[in-house]
């Protein structure tokens, strides 16, 4: 792979293009794997027909692991085009936007998310705020506190929380403190590093995270590092 990646020749390459546009098989999903790695976007309009379709399986995941590789500049443009289509290419947008998403992509996103919501795609939604949580010069987003206080889900409300740490001022005095006592150890940790230690309670629920030995390690360390170094 590493050699197929750095130093093909022009023969070689031409053999990859052509088994990563082709009927679907296990070649071709290596092939595919190829191409991304050489940030090379010769089969984008295969694989954009692979979401049209709402294909699924190990095409849909090769084809989507392909534009995850791609440079933003190839795959933005198209991320801008697809966010609001009916097919899976919704979702595979969401998720370039939470990669490469830019301040002129806010409308785009925030629209994209109020569909989401309406329709309850949570997979969907997790990209999205992954995406606002990009741009803190446009928050806060109250998409971000729908999110972080009305799901019950735990994977999108840790990314609302780590999205709110870096859009929303507030979070540190409104909202930190409840992530502390999370079940998603992630969300433990945006909590530890955002809370103000001058409240009793919070001080005392991190130093508890802080001697947790059976409690998440990154935790744990993070806790025991704001309570020797608060700032």
């Amino acid at each position: 792979v590493h050699r197929t990646t750095n130093t093909a020749t022009g023969a070689e390459v031409d053999l990859i293009r052509h088994a990563a546009v082709g009927p679907w098989s296990p070649t071709r999903g290596l092939a595919l794997r190829l191409l991304g790695q050489r940030r090379d976007p010769f089969a984008i309009e295969v694989a954009a027909q692979t979401f049209s379709t709402d294909t699924i399986g190990r095409e849909r995941a090769a084809s989507y692991r392909y534009l995850r590789d791609l440079e933003a500049a190839v795959t933005l443009p198209l991320a801008r085009e697809w966010i609001l289509a009916d097919d899976d290419r919704s979702g595979v947008a969401a998720t370039l936007m939470a990669m490469h998403s830019e301040s002129e992509d806010v409308p785009s996103i925030r629209a994209a998310f109020n569909r989401a919501w309406e329709r309850d795609w949570m997979y969907e939604i997790c990209s999205l705020v992954e995406a606002l949580g990009r741009h803190p010069d446009h928050g806060p987003f109250p998409e971000l506190r729908m999110v972080f206080t009305d799901v019950a889900y735990s994977y999108p409300r840790r990314r609302a929380a780590r999205s709110m740490a870096a859009v929303d001022p507030d979070f540190s005095t409104a909202f930190a403190v409840e992530c502390l006592w999370d079940c998603e150890a992630e969300t433990r940790l945006v909590g530890v590093d955002a809370s103000h230690l001058d409240d009793r309670i919070t001080r005392a629920r991190i130093e508890v995270l802080a001697a947790d030995q059976a409690g998440d390690q990154a935790v744990r360390s993070a806790a025991a590092t704001r309570l020797t170094d608060p700032s």
